[in-house]
């Protein structure tokens, strides 16, 4: 189910972790798989198939195919034997991975960063949790969350380390579809 803060954690992870193709067919075939496997629309541990992508989301084999090559090497799907395709599992080995790499990848961004830090993205910083206090007490909890990726996100881009930024606003992605799972209530593997 699509809210207004999925929206906007989506729309934020997109805006900073662009894939190469910009408008062209695969790229968006790939944007509306990525964003219904990180919304969990697309539930952990499914397969999926080429024709029922097709009919989903409305575009051809071939942008669905490019779409899921790409998916394959952000860890999103898997391709199994017999030509199956599974959306990536989530299990606690998957998890400590995560959270292993991010533990660290965000040090050395905010290390960059700090070194680097320029006036508006300072601002930036200090004053982007002011609404937060508000949103709680309207029970806006994913406007909360979402604030809390743009917070990470000025620092990954702050580091002026591109690749660092991309490979970050990835595992950013894989952290917000583990929030996804545990705010829904969806099955866990």
């Amino acid at each position: 189910m699509k809210t207004r803060a999925s929206d906007a954690i989506i729309d934020l992870i997109d805006s900073e972790h662009r894939p190469e193709g910009g408008g062209t067919q695969g790229a968006n075939a790939y944007r509306e798989i990525r964003r219904a496997i990180l919304e969990c629309r697309l539930a952990p541990g499914s397969t999926i198939d080429e024709r029922s992508l097709m009919a989903e989301f409305g575009f051809g084999r071939t942008p669905i195919r490019e779409a899921l090559l790409r998916l394959s090497t952000v860890r999103l799907v898997h391709f199994l034997s017999g030509q199956a395709i599974q959306v990536a599992p989530v299990g606690l080995q998957d998890i400590r991975d995560l959270y292993e790499d991010r533990l660290h990848s965000e040090r050395l961004a905010a290390f960059l960063a700090v070194r680097r830090l320029t006036p508006e993205r300072m601002t930036a910083l200090q004053h982007n949790f002011d609404a937060v206090p508000g949103l709680l007490k309207a029970g806006k909890i994913g406007d909360a969350i979402a604030l809390d990726f743009r917070f990470h996100s000025v620092i990954y881009q702050g580091s002026y380390n591109s690749i660092l930024s991309d490979h970050l606003h990835n595992l950013f992605a894989h952290s917000y579809r583990l929030w996804r799972l545990t705010a829904t209530g969806e099955k866990k593997e």
